[in-house]
């Protein structure tokens, strides 16, 4: 098994955002990612706090999005990533007429 971890950051700043991935030593796609990171959110104007996962082996999709000044939940997922669907990648994509 091969990890491969990333953090973002600037040299003023402490990380805002780290990555690990996990490939097996024969290649191919990989089959863990984490990801726990600091993120703007334009709609409500608020800075977030994400936590991920997702596994591919054990079909599993971890999302847990919280508002960093009041700490409120903002959203909350455990499924089966083959239930995972209707966002980011796995959104429709719309056709144009």
């Amino acid at each position: 098994m091969r990890l491969s971890l990333w953090s973002k950051s600037s040299l003023r700043q402490a990380a805002r955002s780290f990555e690990i991935r996990s490939k097996s030593n024969e290649g191919g796609k990989w089959f863990y990612k984490g990801v726990i990171k600091h993120s703007y959110f334009e709609k409500d104007d608020e800075k977030h706090f994400i936590e991920r996962s997702i596994d591919r082996d054990l079909n599993e999709y971890h999302e847990r999005i919280v508002k960093i000044a009041t700490g409120e939940v903002m959203r909350e997922v455990h499924e089966p990533l083959t239930s995972h669907t209707g966002r980011g990648s796995a959104k429709t994509k719309k056709t144009e007429n």
